[in-house]
């Protein structure tokens, strides 16, 4: 009786990944890109990197003026 309810259950479990790798598929179709969209535009990170490496600007100072964390200036 184990061995049906597992087995049931992995191939449940194997539809729901193919459905939503599908899902996926598609989205990206559509345009959309996975995960989240950058905090910063490619001139902010620009600024950014000028501001923290050309004129030494704190990095907690950076991230304030910009409403992002620190570490993300860190990796601008």
């Amino acid at each position: 009786m184990f061995h049906v309810f597992a087995s049931i259950a992995q191939f449940e479990r194997e539809r729901i990944v193919e459905h939503t790798r599908e899902g996926l598929a598609a989205a990206r179709k559509r345009g959309r890109v996975d995960g989240r969209p950058p905090a910063l535009t490619e001139a902010q990170k620009a600024e950014v990197r000028r501001m923290r490496d050309d004129e030494g600007r704190r990095l907690p100072d950076i991230a304030a003026l910009f409403k992002v964390s620190v570490k993300t200036v860190r990796w601008a």
